[in-house]
């Protein structure tokens, strides 16, 4: 790697840091300022020590003992998540992810239209039926918290899987663990980090044996793309970005690509089905394409940033460029939604009073870790 390149790529991980870093600062300064004074020091001192973790120097420490850490770091969250879902009460917090959910479920169980139901605070369902799929276990096991506390243990596998250092997977971890916007998502039974987890997986692993795939591979990645992209649909750019690449580097021909796309869209229909017949009428009234156009922002501000998806695909150099232009992509998407909510109601209300909800941002936290600390 010349010094040009490698200077072009400590800049984008830096940029990715401070990515992580503005969102973290958004959930210091949004939760702390409800119950302190001073909760612009103690959003700086949690930045601090943050990036303390991220500069530290692990190569002293032996592999071995690294790993053995690395999973007690894990049974300390799931200790520790555990214990939080049992003493706060979800029913005490603003945030209807886990009401959503559930009365989803309780209109399919009752027959009923379930994009017709509404949560505590009035929410229409906005994501697709695959989230809803993915959370029924839990929806019967009556807490919905266990299926977010699945999104750190699945980043780690994640991690595994794409063979990043131990020591590295060390630091993602404590920076993790020390972030307050994870506990955010425990206590409130928010499941976002899993939701961009399982998004991430899918194109790791479509791209794992590059420069060549099996049709096996291919089939299979097809139909993940095709469940996850039930999930939400601002994860279409996501994909969008990864099959221009894999088609501009021939890692795919064009007939190829062809079937994936076919077979995605089957496994995506497929996921609405059993949740729109003999509802066809209500469908067309209400359905998430609906719900998150007309709730978040106009449907055109997400034609932008499908469009930029493809040029982005266009300009990636390798694999793990495809990691960096989605998480800025998602970010930018994000970030714009934040805006068009401050210019319709004023900073101060939508920040604090929760028209922008900031744990969206959340959706490119996983794609922003693999690219600061791949190697």
């Amino acid at each position: 790697m010349n010094t040009k390149n490698l200077l072009t790529n400590i800049g984008k991980q830096y940029l990715c840091f401070g990515i992580f870093l503005f969102i973290n600062t958004l959930f210091c300064i949004k939760y702390f300022s409800r119950y302190t004074d001073i909760y612009i020091p103690a959003t700086i001192f949690i930045d601090a020590f943050l990036i303390f973790i991220f500069a530290v120097n692990t190569n002293r420490f032996d592999k071995k003992i690294l790993s053995v850490f690395n999973y007690i770091l894990l049974l300390g969250y799931l200790i520790l998540g555990v214990f939080i879902l049992k003493f706060v009460d979800i029913e005490t917090l603003n945030v209807d992810r886990w009401s959503v959910i559930t009365s989803f479920w309780q209109n399919f169980e009752k027959g009923e239209y379930v994009f017709f139901a509404q949560s505590f605070g009035g929410n229409y369902p906005g994501p697709m039926p695959f989230y809803y799929i993915m959370a029924y276990p839990f929806y019967l096991m009556g807490e919905l918290g266990y299926f977010s506390l699945l999104g750190v243990p699945l980043l780690f596998l994640l991690l595994k899987y794409c063979n990043i250092e131990t020591k590295i997977q060390t630091k993602i971890l404590l920076i993790l663990l020390f972030s307050p916007f994870l506990w955010w998502e425990i206590a409130c039974r928010s499941n976002l980090l899993l939701n961009g987890t399982l998004i991430l997986f899918s194109i790791a692993y479509f791209f794992k044996d590059f420069p060549k795939i099996s049709n096996k591979k291919l089939i299979i990645s097809a139909i993940l793309f095709g469940l996850f992209l039930s999930t939400r649909n601002v994860f279409a750019i996501a994909y969008i970005t990864a099959c221009i690449f894999a088609l501009k580097t021939n890692y795919v021909s064009f007939k190829q690509m062809i079937i994936m796309a076919i077979l995605a869209i089957i496994t995506f229909v497929g996921t609405f089905i059993p949740f729109v017949y003999n509802h066809w009428n209500d469908f067309l009234i209400m359905n998430p394409f609906v719900i998150q156009s007309s709730f978040l922002m106009p449907f055109g501000y997400t034609l932008i940033f499908m469009a930029l998806a493809v040029i982005f695909g266009f300009i990636l150099k390798k694999i793990t460029d495809v990691y960096f232009y989605i998480s800025i992509n998602l970010f930018l998407c994000i970030f714009t939604y934040a805006i068009y909510q401050i210019c319709q109601v004023g900073l101060n209300d939508a920040f604090f009073n929760h028209a922008i909800d900031i744990s969206y941002f959340m959706f490119c936290i996983p794609f922003v870790y693999l690219y600061i600390f791949d190697k």
